[in-house]
């Protein structure tokens, strides 16, 4: 399976903000909450959580009580409806330093200036930002809301970015990826990546245990294609079954060749080595005769890729 859909990343910048600014901000957060857990209570007594409903049922009376802008109240109501998604058993409250999202209406970046001007409840403030090389070339393709949130007494912007992927390069060959509990990946260079340091301390041990009862295989394999689309790398999905019984060298399968969780040993050409490096390279194998297509919820192999 190939994976070209565009990254969606968030860029966090820390704001500047001078005193007064400060102070703007932080009320306008508390005025922007203060309208959701109003929204929230007519919502609640009216059973109304749609957010089309709840929009036609509160948006004046937020306008006229609280004096927040039109897309500010729109957002608001957003978070509202959304709040009530996740639960509709128990009212929903907001705390008064809550995130509240922004869009290029009430928001604008200037990322040259290192700037961005944003409404708060005295009008538009432009406040200076600071963020790593990183942020700032991801606000190159910033697209959509921009989170406010207050933290530990600061501020901060999460954009969201769209990312377009890198054009895709043809492949010389394939790395296969073996998955697995005592060794995180083994792939078919012959690299064995243990998580002896994930499981030597036994609360580690049960969280890492907790994680892996909640976090699929399949949810990894979709990460990493996508990690992976965004640098211009193929990555293809294989069917993993046998694949540690199966040798590498000869292609003979039995149950035999694996007589312990460490160790394969082809008993009909003796070929030997690591079980998880055996059951990479195969693979990598599969991985060099499938159609882009084929897809299985039990293997994985990334692709390497040609150098321009």
């Amino acid at each position: 399976m190939y994976y070209t859909s565009a990254m969606k990343l968030t860029a966090i910048v820390k704001l500047l903000p001078t005193d007064e600014q400060r102070q703007t901000l932080r009320q306008t957060l508390e005025r922007a909450n203060a309208a959701c857990n109003w929204i929230s209570l007519q919502a609640w007594d009216t059973k109304t959580f749609n957010n089309v409903a709840l929009h036609h049922l509160t948006y004046y009376p937020v306008r006229e009580q609280f004096a927040l802008s039109a897309q500010v109240v729109v957002h608001c109501i957003g978070k509202v409806s959304d709040a009530y998604k996740l639960d509709k058993k128990v009212q929903r409250t907001f705390k008064p330093h809550g995130a509240i999202a922004f869009d290029s209406r009430i928001l604008t970046w200037h990322i040259e200036q290192r700037t961005v001007s944003i409404w708060t409840l005295d009008g538009r403030a432009v406040i200076t930002f600071q963020a790593g090389e990183s942020h700032i070339e991801l606000l190159k393709f910033q697209q959509g809301e921009s989170d406010l949130v207050y933290c530990k007494g600061a501020f901060y912007l999460y954009a969201t970015c769209d990312i377009p992927d890198a054009t895709p390069i043809d492949p010389e060959g394939f790395l296969g990826a073996d998955m697995g509990i005592k060794n995180i990946l083994a792939d078919s260079d012959g690299t064995i990546y243990s998580a002896k340091h994930l499981l030597n301390v036994p609360h580690r041990h049960r969280r890492l245990r907790k994680k892996l009862h909640s976090w699929s295989f399949a949810q990894l394999r979709a990460t990493i294609g996508y990690k992976a689309a965004g640098a211009g790398v193929r990555s293809v999905a294989v069917d993993a079954r046998y694949t540690s019984q199966q040798c590498s060298c000869c292609g003979h399968t039995s149950r035999s060749n694996r007589p312990n969780q460490a160790t394969f040993s082809c008993v009909a050409c003796g070929f030997a080595c690591h079980a998880d490096l055996n059951a990479a390279r195969v693979i990598a194998s599969r991985a060099a005769v499938n159609p882009p297509y084929a897809v299985c919820i039990l293997g994985f192999a990334p692709v390497t890729t040609a150098s321009p």
